[in-house]
Protein backbone atom coordinates (compact mmCIF):
# COMPACT_ATOMS: atom_id res chain seq x y z
CA UNK A 1 0.00 0.00 0.00
CA UNK A 2 3.16 2.16 -0.69
CA UNK A 3 2.33 2.83 -4.21
CA UNK A 4 4.99 0.51 -5.61
CA UNK A 5 6.11 1.00 -9.02
CA UNK A 6 4.65 -1.96 -11.34
CA UNK A 7 6.95 -3.97 -13.96
CA UNK A 8 5.33 -1.81 -16.53
CA UNK A 9 6.03 1.46 -14.99
CA UNK A 10 9.94 -0.03 -14.42
CA UNK A 11 10.09 -1.57 -18.27
CA UNK A 12 8.57 2.22 -19.64
CA UNK A 13 11.81 3.98 -17.38
CA UNK A 14 14.44 1.49 -18.89
CA UNK A 15 13.05 1.51 -22.65
CA UNK A 16 13.48 6.02 -21.87
CA UNK A 17 16.33 5.67 -20.73
CA UNK A 18 17.68 3.09 -23.30
CA UNK A 19 16.91 5.43 -25.78
CA UNK A 20 20.00 7.74 -24.48
CA UNK A 21 22.37 4.93 -23.76
CA UNK A 22 21.65 5.31 -19.84
CA UNK A 23 21.69 1.96 -17.91
CA UNK A 24 19.46 1.47 -15.18
CA UNK A 25 20.13 -0.59 -12.51
CA UNK A 26 18.00 -2.15 -9.61
CA UNK A 27 19.43 -1.65 -6.63
CA UNK A 28 17.81 -3.69 -3.54
CA UNK A 29 18.65 -5.27 -0.19
CA UNK A 30 19.17 -8.75 0.60
CA UNK A 31 20.11 -8.85 3.78
CA UNK A 32 19.41 -5.56 6.64
CA UNK A 33 17.89 -2.28 5.85
CA UNK A 34 14.27 -4.11 5.55
CA UNK A 35 12.29 -2.22 8.41
CA UNK A 36 10.07 -1.10 6.33
CA UNK A 37 9.34 -4.70 5.02
CA UNK A 38 9.94 -6.82 8.72
CA UNK A 39 7.44 -4.30 9.78
CA UNK A 40 4.45 -6.11 8.99
CA UNK A 41 3.35 -9.03 11.12
CA UNK A 42 2.78 -11.17 7.90
CA UNK A 43 6.96 -11.15 7.35
CA UNK A 44 7.91 -12.07 11.08
CA UNK A 45 8.54 -15.41 9.63
CA UNK A 46 12.05 -13.96 7.68
CA UNK A 47 12.70 -11.44 10.50
CA UNK A 48 15.74 -11.87 12.67
CA UNK A 49 16.07 -8.12 13.70
CA UNK A 50 14.18 -4.94 13.28
CA UNK A 51 15.88 -4.65 10.12
CA UNK A 52 17.55 -7.71 9.13
CA UNK A 53 16.44 -10.91 7.39
CA UNK A 54 16.21 -14.51 9.60
CA UNK A 55 19.11 -16.60 7.76
CA UNK A 56 19.69 -20.30 7.57
CA UNK A 57 15.67 -21.12 6.54
CA UNK A 58 14.86 -21.55 2.99
CA UNK A 59 11.97 -19.05 3.29
CA UNK A 60 14.36 -16.52 3.56
CA UNK A 61 15.95 -17.71 -0.11
CA UNK A 62 12.86 -18.39 -1.27
CA UNK A 63 12.02 -14.82 -0.65
CA UNK A 64 14.64 -13.77 -1.81
CA UNK A 65 14.53 -15.99 -5.29
CA UNK A 66 11.14 -13.97 -5.72
CA UNK A 67 12.68 -10.61 -5.13
CA UNK A 68 15.35 -10.76 -7.43
CA UNK A 69 13.52 -12.08 -10.18
CA UNK A 70 10.83 -9.58 -10.14
CA UNK A 71 12.99 -6.52 -9.28
CA UNK A 72 15.20 -7.66 -12.55
CA UNK A 73 12.61 -8.50 -14.80
CA UNK A 74 11.57 -4.94 -16.39
CA UNK A 75 15.97 -4.23 -17.07
CA UNK A 76 17.87 -4.54 -20.07
CA UNK A 77 21.02 -4.91 -17.82
CA UNK A 78 22.25 -8.10 -16.12
CA UNK A 79 23.55 -5.95 -13.41
CA UNK A 80 21.93 -5.91 -9.75
CA UNK A 81 23.28 -4.30 -6.65
CA UNK A 82 22.16 -6.51 -3.51
CA UNK A 83 22.22 -3.67 -0.77
CA UNK A 84 23.76 -5.53 2.08
CA UNK A 85 24.72 -2.30 4.16
CA UNK A 86 25.03 -1.48 7.86
CA UNK A 87 23.97 -4.84 8.97
CA UNK A 88 25.60 -4.65 11.94
CA UNK A 89 22.60 -6.48 14.15
CA UNK A 90 22.97 -9.63 11.49
CA UNK A 91 22.42 -12.94 13.69
CA UNK A 92 21.34 -11.08 16.86
CA UNK A 93 17.76 -11.04 17.64
CA UNK A 94 15.32 -14.22 16.99
CA UNK A 95 18.60 -16.08 15.17
CA UNK A 96 20.67 -15.68 18.36
CA UNK A 97 17.86 -17.09 20.61
CA UNK A 98 16.86 -20.04 18.14
CA UNK A 99 20.25 -20.79 17.13
CA UNK A 100 23.13 -19.70 19.47
CA UNK A 101 25.88 -17.62 18.71
CA UNK A 102 27.58 -16.92 15.06
CA UNK A 103 30.47 -14.78 14.05
CA UNK A 104 28.98 -12.01 11.76
CA UNK A 105 31.48 -12.54 9.27
CA UNK A 106 30.88 -16.32 8.46
CA UNK A 107 26.98 -15.60 8.61
CA UNK A 108 27.30 -13.18 6.12
CA UNK A 109 29.78 -14.77 3.70
CA UNK A 110 27.21 -18.12 4.26
CA UNK A 111 24.78 -15.83 2.85
CA UNK A 112 26.12 -13.85 0.39
CA UNK A 113 26.88 -17.37 -1.40
CA UNK A 114 23.46 -18.55 -1.37
CA UNK A 115 22.54 -14.85 -2.62
CA UNK A 116 25.17 -15.39 -5.43
CA UNK A 117 23.22 -18.67 -6.27
CA UNK A 118 20.01 -17.59 -7.26
CA UNK A 119 22.08 -14.12 -8.89
CA UNK A 120 24.12 -16.92 -10.89
CA UNK A 121 20.61 -18.96 -12.05
CA UNK A 122 19.35 -15.86 -13.44
CA UNK A 123 22.92 -15.08 -15.27
CA UNK A 124 23.15 -11.44 -13.03
CA UNK A 125 26.46 -9.76 -12.43
CA UNK A 126 26.20 -8.76 -8.84
CA UNK A 127 27.77 -6.03 -6.53
CA UNK A 128 26.85 -5.17 -3.22
CA UNK A 129 28.25 -2.15 -0.69
CA UNK A 130 31.69 -3.47 1.25
CA UNK A 131 31.06 -1.68 4.83
CA UNK A 132 30.68 -4.76 6.70
CA UNK A 133 33.27 -6.06 5.67
CA UNK A 134 35.62 -3.21 6.41
CA UNK A 135 33.99 -2.74 9.85
CA UNK A 136 34.28 -6.68 10.79
CA UNK A 137 38.23 -6.03 9.90
CA UNK A 138 38.53 -2.77 12.54
CA UNK A 139 38.59 -3.41 15.93
CA UNK A 140 37.14 -0.19 16.68
CA UNK A 141 33.72 -1.04 13.63
CA UNK A 142 34.66 2.03 12.16
CA UNK A 143 34.46 1.32 8.11
CA UNK A 144 36.08 4.67 7.80
CA UNK A 145 39.40 4.20 9.66
CA UNK A 146 42.52 4.81 7.34
CA UNK A 147 44.26 1.53 9.91
CA UNK A 148 41.75 -0.69 8.86
CA UNK A 149 44.25 -3.75 7.15
CA UNK A 150 41.73 -6.50 6.10
CA UNK A 151 42.50 -9.94 7.55
CA UNK A 152 43.85 -12.75 4.64
CA UNK A 153 41.12 -15.07 6.25
CA UNK A 154 38.33 -12.23 5.11
CA UNK A 155 39.66 -11.62 1.54
CA UNK A 156 40.25 -15.61 0.86
CA UNK A 157 36.53 -16.54 2.54
CA UNK A 158 34.87 -13.46 0.48
CA UNK A 159 33.20 -14.99 -3.04
CA UNK A 160 35.12 -13.61 -5.81
CA UNK A 161 32.37 -13.11 -7.97
CA UNK A 162 31.08 -10.32 -6.27
CA UNK A 163 31.91 -6.59 -6.93
CA UNK A 164 32.86 -4.89 -3.93
CA UNK A 165 31.34 -0.97 -4.09
CA UNK A 166 32.89 1.03 -1.14
CA UNK A 167 30.97 4.00 -0.44
CA UNK A 168 32.10 7.43 1.34
CA UNK A 169 30.41 10.72 1.62
CA UNK A 170 32.60 13.07 3.35
CA UNK A 171 35.76 12.68 3.37
CA UNK A 172 37.86 15.28 1.89
CA UNK A 173 41.34 13.75 2.26
CA UNK A 174 42.43 12.20 -0.77
CA UNK A 175 45.20 10.04 0.92
CA UNK A 176 42.41 7.97 3.08
CA UNK A 177 40.80 7.48 -0.26
CA UNK A 178 43.77 5.85 -1.65
CA UNK A 179 44.07 3.41 1.22
CA UNK A 180 40.55 2.17 1.64
CA UNK A 181 40.59 1.35 -2.34
CA UNK A 182 43.84 -0.18 -1.89
CA UNK A 183 42.15 -2.86 0.64
CA UNK A 184 39.05 -3.46 -1.31
CA UNK A 185 42.12 -4.58 -4.39
CA UNK A 186 43.23 -7.16 -2.41
CA UNK A 187 39.66 -9.00 -3.04
CA UNK A 188 41.40 -9.70 -6.67
CA UNK A 189 38.54 -7.77 -8.53
CA UNK A 190 38.59 -4.18 -8.94
CA UNK A 191 35.74 -2.56 -6.53
CA UNK A 192 33.05 -0.35 -7.70
CA UNK A 193 32.73 3.38 -5.88
CA UNK A 194 29.99 5.34 -4.60
CA UNK A 195 29.82 9.35 -4.03
CA UNK A 196 27.27 11.02 -3.11
CA UNK A 197 25.50 14.91 -3.06
CA UNK A 198 24.44 15.42 -0.03
CA UNK A 199 20.03 16.08 -0.61
CA UNK A 200 19.32 14.05 2.02
CA UNK A 201 18.28 15.11 6.21
CA UNK A 202 17.61 18.77 4.94
CA UNK A 203 15.86 20.89 2.66
CA UNK A 204 18.99 22.22 0.47
CA UNK A 205 21.94 20.59 -0.79
CA UNK A 206 25.51 20.80 1.16
CA UNK A 207 27.91 20.89 -2.07
CA UNK A 208 30.51 22.68 -0.14
CA UNK A 209 30.95 19.13 1.62
CA UNK A 210 29.64 17.11 -1.37
CA UNK A 211 32.13 18.39 -4.03
CA UNK A 212 34.75 18.57 -1.95
CA UNK A 213 34.56 15.11 -0.80
CA UNK A 214 33.61 13.99 -4.38
CA UNK A 215 37.15 15.96 -6.00
CA UNK A 216 39.18 13.61 -3.45
CA UNK A 217 37.14 10.53 -4.24
CA UNK A 218 37.16 11.02 -8.11
CA UNK A 219 41.04 11.76 -7.90
CA UNK A 220 41.75 8.77 -6.43
CA UNK A 221 39.43 6.21 -8.22
CA UNK A 222 41.38 7.84 -11.76
CA UNK A 223 44.40 7.23 -10.11
CA UNK A 224 43.79 3.38 -8.89
CA UNK A 225 41.71 2.88 -12.30
CA UNK A 226 38.50 2.34 -10.72
CA UNK A 227 35.98 2.66 -13.62
CA UNK A 228 32.31 2.03 -12.52
CA UNK A 229 31.73 5.24 -10.11
CA UNK A 230 27.93 5.75 -8.32
CA UNK A 231 26.73 9.33 -7.09
CA UNK A 232 24.11 8.59 -4.63
CA UNK A 233 21.33 11.08 -3.41
CA UNK A 234 19.34 9.34 -0.80
CA UNK A 235 15.58 10.03 0.78
CA UNK A 236 16.72 9.68 4.08
CA UNK A 237 14.03 10.57 6.57
CA UNK A 238 10.53 11.29 4.42
CA UNK A 239 12.74 13.83 1.91
CA UNK A 240 12.49 17.44 2.60
CA UNK A 241 14.51 18.18 -0.45
CA UNK A 242 14.34 16.64 -4.05
CA UNK A 243 17.03 15.23 -6.31
CA UNK A 244 16.61 18.15 -9.04
CA UNK A 245 18.30 20.53 -6.81
CA UNK A 246 21.54 18.01 -6.93
CA UNK A 247 21.72 18.24 -10.24
CA UNK A 248 24.86 20.53 -10.52
CA UNK A 249 26.45 17.72 -8.32
CA UNK A 250 25.52 14.81 -11.37
CA UNK A 251 26.88 17.19 -13.65
CA UNK A 252 30.01 17.34 -11.50
CA UNK A 253 30.45 13.64 -11.68
CA UNK A 254 29.41 13.85 -15.55
CA UNK A 255 32.45 16.24 -16.36
CA UNK A 256 34.74 14.38 -14.32
CA UNK A 257 34.02 10.91 -15.94
CA UNK A 258 35.78 13.08 -19.31
CA UNK A 259 38.34 14.80 -17.98
CA UNK A 260 41.39 14.21 -16.03
CA UNK A 261 40.97 16.94 -14.10
CA UNK A 262 38.07 19.10 -13.55
CA UNK A 263 37.58 22.99 -15.38
CA UNK A 264 35.73 24.77 -13.39
CA UNK A 265 34.67 26.92 -15.86
CA UNK A 266 33.55 24.95 -18.17
CA UNK A 267 31.31 23.10 -15.48
CA UNK A 268 29.56 26.20 -15.26
CA UNK A 269 28.87 26.35 -18.78
CA UNK A 270 27.72 22.62 -19.00
CA UNK A 271 25.32 23.41 -15.86
CA UNK A 272 23.81 26.52 -17.59
CA UNK A 273 23.58 24.43 -20.93
CA UNK A 274 21.94 21.44 -19.65
CA UNK A 275 19.50 22.87 -16.65
CA UNK A 276 19.10 26.74 -18.07
CA UNK A 277 19.93 27.48 -14.28
CA UNK A 278 22.92 28.97 -13.46
CA UNK A 279 26.00 27.29 -11.13
CA UNK A 280 25.01 30.01 -8.61
CA UNK A 281 21.91 29.69 -8.47
CA UNK A 282 22.33 25.85 -7.03
CA UNK A 283 25.19 26.83 -4.78
CA UNK A 284 23.42 30.02 -3.10
CA UNK A 285 21.17 27.04 -1.52
CA UNK A 286 23.50 25.92 0.42
CA UNK A 287 22.70 29.10 2.36
CA UNK A 288 19.82 27.33 4.00
CA UNK A 289 22.55 25.82 6.35
CA UNK A 290 25.13 28.05 6.40
CA UNK A 291 24.27 30.78 8.59
CA UNK A 292 25.82 32.92 11.37
CA UNK A 293 27.62 30.33 13.05
CA UNK A 294 28.11 28.19 10.75
CA UNK A 295 31.51 27.71 8.72
CA UNK A 296 31.94 28.53 5.19
CA UNK A 297 32.83 25.00 3.70
CA UNK A 298 30.09 23.53 6.19
CA UNK A 299 32.44 20.60 6.16
CA UNK A 300 31.07 19.51 10.18
CA UNK A 301 27.84 18.43 8.31
CA UNK A 302 25.10 20.86 10.20
CA UNK A 303 21.35 21.02 8.81
CA UNK A 304 19.38 24.42 10.63
CA UNK A 305 17.08 24.16 7.84
CA UNK A 306 15.36 21.56 8.96
CA UNK A 307 15.70 21.36 12.44
CA UNK A 308 14.96 25.00 13.00
CA UNK A 309 11.87 24.18 11.16
CA UNK A 310 10.17 21.53 12.85
CA UNK A 311 11.83 22.12 16.34
CA UNK A 312 8.74 23.10 18.66
CA UNK A 313 8.29 26.63 19.18
CA UNK A 314 8.19 26.09 23.37
CA UNK A 315 10.00 22.84 24.02
CA UNK A 316 13.35 24.83 22.12
CA UNK A 317 15.19 21.70 21.67
CA UNK A 318 18.15 23.58 19.30
CA UNK A 319 17.49 27.36 21.16
CA UNK A 320 20.81 27.17 22.99
CA UNK A 321 22.86 26.13 19.67
CA UNK A 322 21.70 29.99 18.45
CA UNK A 323 21.91 31.72 21.12
CA UNK A 324 23.09 35.36 20.02
CA UNK A 325 22.85 34.86 16.18
CA UNK A 326 21.09 37.33 14.03
CA UNK A 327 19.02 34.79 12.00
CA UNK A 328 15.99 36.67 11.18
CA UNK A 329 18.45 39.56 8.84
CA UNK A 330 20.29 36.15 7.30
CA UNK A 331 17.18 34.59 6.05
CA UNK A 332 15.59 37.55 5.07
CA UNK A 333 18.25 37.96 2.82
CA UNK A 334 18.58 34.25 2.08
CA UNK A 335 14.81 34.82 0.35
CA UNK A 336 15.78 38.02 -1.23
CA UNK A 337 18.47 36.28 -3.22
CA UNK A 338 16.79 33.04 -3.82
CA UNK A 339 13.60 35.05 -5.33
CA UNK A 340 15.93 37.88 -7.30
CA UNK A 341 17.59 34.66 -9.11
CA UNK A 342 14.28 32.62 -9.94
CA UNK A 343 13.94 32.64 -14.00
CA UNK A 344 9.85 32.09 -14.17
CA UNK A 345 10.09 30.79 -17.62
CA UNK A 346 12.35 28.18 -16.79
CA UNK A 347 10.74 24.57 -16.02
CA UNK A 348 12.53 23.61 -13.44
CA UNK A 349 11.81 27.11 -11.50
CA UNK A 350 9.67 25.45 -9.24
CA UNK A 351 12.34 23.65 -7.42
CA UNK A 352 13.38 27.09 -6.07
CA UNK A 353 9.72 27.89 -4.76
CA UNK A 354 10.20 25.60 -1.18
CA UNK A 355 13.53 27.11 -0.66
CA UNK A 356 12.71 30.65 -0.77
CA UNK A 357 9.56 30.52 1.05
CA UNK A 358 11.71 28.04 3.76
CA UNK A 359 13.68 30.75 3.67
CA UNK A 360 11.18 33.11 4.61
CA UNK A 361 9.70 31.07 7.25
CA UNK A 362 12.94 30.75 8.92
CA UNK A 363 13.25 34.17 8.99
CA UNK A 364 10.53 34.36 11.63
CA UNK A 365 10.58 31.17 13.45
CA UNK A 366 14.54 30.12 13.65
CA UNK A 367 14.77 32.70 16.60
CA UNK A 368 10.72 32.78 17.84
CA UNK A 369 11.82 30.28 20.49
CA UNK A 370 14.55 32.46 22.25
CA UNK A 371 12.31 35.73 22.18
CA UNK A 372 9.49 33.60 23.11
CA UNK A 373 11.52 32.49 26.22
CA UNK A 374 13.32 35.73 26.87
CA UNK A 375 10.15 37.56 27.06
CA UNK A 376 8.70 34.63 29.77
CA UNK A 377 11.67 34.94 32.11
CA UNK A 378 11.75 38.88 32.11
CA UNK A 379 7.57 39.12 32.69
CA UNK A 380 7.78 41.91 29.55
CA UNK A 381 3.65 41.87 28.69
CA UNK A 382 4.19 43.69 25.92
CA UNK A 383 7.17 40.93 24.47
CA UNK A 384 4.63 38.19 25.26
CA UNK A 385 1.67 39.80 23.48
CA UNK A 386 3.32 40.92 20.30
CA UNK A 387 4.52 37.11 20.17
CA UNK A 388 1.25 35.84 20.54
CA UNK A 389 -0.87 38.27 18.43
CA UNK A 390 1.52 38.97 15.54
CA UNK A 391 4.71 37.03 14.81
CA UNK A 392 3.22 33.32 15.98
CA UNK A 393 0.21 34.11 13.36
CA UNK A 394 2.78 35.70 11.01
CA UNK A 395 4.83 32.30 11.11
CA UNK A 396 1.28 30.16 10.52
CA UNK A 397 0.92 31.83 7.62
CA UNK A 398 4.18 31.50 6.13
CA UNK A 399 4.27 27.93 6.84
CA UNK A 400 1.30 27.74 4.92
CA UNK A 401 2.09 29.41 2.18
CA UNK A 402 5.26 27.10 2.54
CA UNK A 403 3.60 23.82 2.45
CA UNK A 404 1.00 24.99 -0.43
CA UNK A 405 5.04 25.01 -2.55
CA UNK A 406 5.64 21.83 -1.21
CA UNK A 407 3.33 19.73 -2.11
CA UNK A 408 3.12 21.43 -5.54
CA UNK A 409 7.03 20.32 -6.09
CA UNK A 410 5.99 17.16 -4.93
CA UNK A 411 3.39 16.17 -6.77
CA UNK A 412 4.81 17.24 -9.84
CA UNK A 413 7.57 15.08 -9.22
CA UNK A 414 6.15 12.05 -7.46
CA UNK A 415 3.54 9.96 -6.61
CA UNK A 416 1.37 11.15 -4.01
CA UNK A 417 2.52 8.22 -1.34
CA UNK A 418 5.03 9.50 1.26
CA UNK A 419 3.99 13.31 0.87
CA UNK A 420 0.97 12.61 3.81
CA UNK A 421 4.37 12.04 5.70
CA UNK A 422 5.62 15.69 5.35
CA UNK A 423 1.64 17.26 5.24
CA UNK A 424 1.71 15.69 8.76
CA UNK A 425 5.00 17.46 10.06
CA UNK A 426 3.64 20.40 8.62
CA UNK A 427 0.14 19.74 10.52
CA UNK A 428 1.64 19.06 13.90
CA UNK A 429 3.93 22.43 13.36
CA UNK A 430 0.93 24.66 12.51
CA UNK A 431 -1.01 22.86 15.79
CA UNK A 432 2.37 23.00 17.90
CA UNK A 433 2.23 27.35 16.87
CA UNK A 434 -1.54 27.54 17.57
CA UNK A 435 -1.34 25.61 20.77
CA UNK A 436 1.67 28.38 21.60
CA UNK A 437 -0.53 31.14 21.26
CA UNK A 438 -2.97 29.38 23.46
CA UNK A 439 -0.30 28.93 26.13
CA UNK A 440 0.62 32.35 26.29
CA UNK A 441 -2.91 33.57 26.14
CA UNK A 442 -3.56 31.42 29.45
CA UNK A 443 -0.76 32.66 31.44
CA UNK A 444 -1.34 36.50 30.24
CA UNK A 445 -4.81 35.94 31.06
CA UNK A 446 -4.08 34.50 34.36
CA UNK A 447 -5.71 31.43 33.80
CA UNK A 448 -2.50 29.76 34.52
CA UNK A 449 0.43 30.35 36.77
CA UNK A 450 2.83 29.57 34.51
CA UNK A 451 3.87 28.09 31.62
CA UNK A 452 5.87 24.75 32.26
CA UNK A 453 7.23 24.44 28.72
CA UNK A 454 9.18 27.75 29.02
CA UNK A 455 10.42 26.68 32.53
CA UNK A 456 12.67 24.50 31.34
CA UNK A 457 16.51 25.00 30.79
CA UNK A 458 17.47 25.72 27.73
CA UNK A 459 20.41 22.61 26.97
CA UNK A 460 22.79 21.66 23.60
CA UNK A 461 21.00 18.74 22.20
CA UNK A 462 24.12 17.86 20.76
CA UNK A 463 27.32 17.25 23.23
CA UNK A 464 30.26 19.35 21.89
CA UNK A 465 28.42 21.82 19.51
CA UNK A 466 30.32 25.13 21.18
CA UNK A 467 33.08 23.85 19.63
CA UNK A 468 32.15 22.47 16.35
CA UNK A 469 32.49 24.41 12.95
CA UNK A 470 28.58 24.03 12.32
CA UNK A 471 25.17 24.32 14.55
CA UNK A 472 24.87 20.61 15.26
CA UNK A 473 23.24 17.88 13.33
CA UNK A 474 19.65 15.74 13.76
CA UNK A 475 18.77 12.93 11.13
CA UNK A 476 15.37 12.26 12.27
CA UNK A 477 12.49 14.52 12.55
CA UNK A 478 11.03 13.05 15.20
CA UNK A 479 13.91 13.58 17.48
CA UNK A 480 13.59 17.32 16.60
CA UNK A 481 9.67 18.07 17.48
CA UNK A 482 9.60 16.72 20.90
CA UNK A 483 12.15 14.98 23.18
CA UNK A 484 8.61 12.95 24.54
CA UNK A 485 7.46 9.67 24.36
CA UNK A 486 3.86 8.59 25.05
CA UNK A 487 4.37 6.17 28.23
CA UNK A 488 1.70 4.56 30.52
CA UNK A 489 2.02 5.03 34.11
CA UNK A 490 0.59 2.24 36.31
CA UNK A 491 -1.43 3.50 39.29
CA UNK A 492 -0.09 2.71 42.43
CA UNK A 493 -2.62 1.82 45.26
Amino acid sequence: MRGRYSHEELKALDDYAAQFGIELIPCIQTLAHLEEFLKWDAAYHYKDTRGALMLEQEATYKLLDNMIQSVTAPFRSKRIHIGMDEAEELGRGRFLNEHGYKARFDLMVTHLEKVLEITDKYGLHAMMWSDMFLKLANNTGDRYDKSTELSDYIVEKTPKQIQLMYWQYNQTDVTHYHHIIEQHKRFQKMPAFAGGMWVWNTFVPNYHLSLQASEAALTSCKQHGVTDVFVTMWGDDGFESNYYVGLLGLQYYAEHAYAEKLDEEKLKQRVKFCTGIDYDSFVQLNKLDTPPGVEENNVDQTNPSKFLLWQDVLLGLFDKHIEGLDLQTYYDQVAKEISDARQKENPLDYIFAVPEKLSRVLALKASIGLKLKQAYDERNVDELNEIMNKQLPEIITRVKSLRDAHRSQWLQMHKPFGWEVIDIRYGGLVNRLDTAIDRIKQFLNGEIEKIDELEQERLYYSPGVENSTGLGWCSYYYRMASPNVFFHVLPIY
